[in-house]
């Protein structure tokens, strides 16, 4: 299975419409990931597996010296 970013637990994410998501779990099996729990800037928790993850759209988020850049 293809997914544009793999989920790696700590990193933020950023969605097609600016919303922030944190990845604050991961689940694997053999080494593969098949589950991801998201957080949301309001606190908000979400598990999704990773064909919903791969649906999200999601760029990584990369923040240095408070210049905002989004990965591809």
């Amino acid at each position: 299975m293809f997914t544009k970013n793999v989920p790696v637990v700590g990193n933020w994410y950023v969605n097609r419409t600016g919303q922030l998501i944190k990845v604050r779990l991961l689940e694997t099996i053999q080494g593969i990931p098949v589950k991801a729990m998201i957080e949301y800037l309001d606190g908000t928790t979400r598990v999704v597996d990773m064909q919903t993850w791969s649906c999200l759209e999601l760029n990584r988020h990369i923040s240095r010296g408070g210049d905002l850049r989004f990965s591809h």
